[in-house]
């Protein structure tokens, strides 16, 4: 009996042994089933699908145990269903994931990495955005069964994202990232991420970092977005016409096809190639960037550049097939500083004129391929108070101008320097033209017509002085007594009116008669 009992008890543990061996198979046939490749693959394709709304193509998928599961697949393609393109939306070259199995049996599919080669993303919009077909539709995607993923980290490094605009005279915009990492990302719920962008034009890094989503299905450019950013040393040099080294820093958010922006940048060295020396700008700006076509809108930019400020707003559209962007803006700058305008503009080693500036003006940067100079267009009006110019010789002039304006030509201790000067100003072609430009002294008034060649830095101007004093009062002596009979000739109203030019250059004007010419210059150009 005892050996009966001592067999039946081996038995027993041998049966309890194969039993458990049994069970630990069962476990291990359903856990190689469930990580099998077959079976994954269902399952990212069943994922995929429901959770983009799309048709799921992988071309190549494989998955291993050992010594953690890990998923490779490539080949992967993304096409949502009512995509009347024959393209994907969202195109992958190579996926790598690796997770614990533990975490693969879970409520929610817990990835501990995911590496994305080739990610090309390709968002079309379409008219339809907006309207109660489109709240159907996600309504109907937000009832759907969604399967939980929480992925600890996707890196997913020279990805690109393509936003083709439903208006088709605009270009599709290409918008490619050098590095992206993203954390914590969940199909239902915003993800973290960090960027590094390689700008092309104008060259210079772009670092941000924020929050991503959740993606929509039904329209992907309707997927949020909220980051801060920085971009350094930014060599303006590859615009044509201007230099200087940019720095910038801010934030943006809203959604994929609408970005609004805010932010400030500085270049210290700002400049104009043909023209000009470098001056500081500072910018504090607020805009919208319609994601879809590229074109910024841009809300009131307050710019600073030496001791002025320049108000401005206006938008940068691109049209389809035509390279570059056109630049239209409404500025204003009050109580600003007319040297520093003229330290922008011009090539003498300073500005000839200082005072106080009120400028309105029209600006357009034609989107065609040539110096800034040549595509800046310019209408506008300016005022300035307390004006002088810097050059001696030309205040001198100017002084001399009023002495004789008010009949007094050899008192020194007469003339004034140049008050209210002001009129409107053209700029086409790199050529300045100027209608009514005119300034007061004592005793006189200036009216002129004319250009200024930005390139040549030609003066070209005409018109009239007007002066309280005859002719003859204007000089002493035996001259005084040559002019009287010319008084009559040049007297109306009360005012001596004689023609004049002004020639040369900013550094070395040259004033004249203006007898003999009838021309009306309102209209003529000179060249460069």
């Amino acid at each position: 009996m005892e050996d009966f009992s001592r067999q039946n008890g081996r038995f027993k543990t041998w049966h309890k042994v194969l039993l458990a061996c049994v069970i630990v198979m069962l476990l291990g046939g359903v856990v190689a089933l469930r990580l099998s490749a077959p079976h994954l693959k269902k399952r990212a394709l069943a994922v995929l699908g429901d959770r983009f709304d799309a048709d799921v193509k992988i071309d190549d998928f494989s998955a291993s145990l050992f010594p953690n599961p890990h998923i490779h697949g490539s080949g992967i393609y993304i096409r949502k269903h009512d995509d009347p393109v024959d393209s994907p939306q969202i195109a992958i070259k190579e996926l790598d994931a690796t997770a614990t199995i533990k975490g693969l049996f879970g409520s929610v599919a817990d990835i501990k990495r995911v590496t994305l080669k080739g990610l090309h993303i390709t968002i079309r919009k379409t008219s339809s955005s907006g309207t109660d077909e489109y709240q159907e539709n996600e309504d109907s995607w937000l009832k759907k069964k969604h399967y939980p993923v929480d992925v600890h980290e996707l890196v997913a490094d020279d990805a690109q994202i393509t936003i083709v605009p439903s208006n088709p005279d605009k270009d599709p915009q290409e918008y490619f990232i050098q590095k992206l990492t993203m954390h914590s990302v969940g199909l239902e719920r915003a993800a973290t991420f960090t960027t590094e962008i390689h700008n092309a034009v104008p060259p210079g890094i772009i670092d941000s970092h924020g929050r991503f989503g959740p993606w929509n299905a039904v329209d992907a450019g309707k997927t949020p977005l909220d980051a801060t950013y920085t971009f350094s040393k930014a060599d303006l040099g590859v615009f044509d016409g201007i230099r200087g080294t940019l720095s910038s820093k801010g934030k943006f958010g809203g959604k994929l096809e609408k970005i609004d922006v805010s932010g400030t940048t500085d270049t210290p060295d700002f400049a104009l190639k043909d023209a000009g020396h470098p001056m500081p700008l500072h910018t504090e700006f607020s805009a919208t960037v319609d994601g879809t076509d590229g074109d910024t809108y841009l809300h009131p930019v307050r710019a600073t550049l030496g001791k002025s400020v320049i108000v401005a707003s206006g938008a940068v559209e691109g049209k389809k097939g035509v390279p570059g962007k056109q630049i239209t803006l409404d500025a204003t700058v009050k109580n600003g500083r007319i040297e520093d305008m003229l330290r922008l503009a011009m090539k003498s080693g300073k500005p000839m004129l200082t005072g106080d500036v009120n400028l309105h003006s029209k600006i357009m940067i034609e989107r065609k391929k040539a110096n800034i100079l040549d595509r800046l267009k310019l209408d506008g009006r300016f005022e300035v108070a307390n004006g002088g110019f810097t050059n001696a010789t030309l205040n001198q002039k100017v002084k001399e101008l009023s002495r004789k304006g008010k009949g007094e030509p050899e008192n020194e201790n007469a003339g004034s320097d140049v008050t209210n000067l002001k009129g409107d100003f053209h700029l086409v072609d790199a050529v300045l033209t100027m209608h009514n430009l005119n300034f007061s002294v004592e005793g006189a008034q200036v009216n002129l017509n004319g250009d200024y060649a930005m390139k040549s830095q030609k003066l070209d101007f005409h018109g009239h002085l007007y002066m309280q004093a005859k002719l003859s009062q204007t000089m002493t002596g035996f001259k005084s007594w040559l002019l009287k009979p010319f008084d009559p000739f040049f007297r109306k109203d009360h005012r001596t009116s004689v023609p004049i030019k002004v020639t040369g250059n900013p550094d070395h004007p040259e004033f004249g008669l203006d007898l003999f010419n009838h021309n009306n210059k309102d209209d003529k150009k000179i060249g460069d």
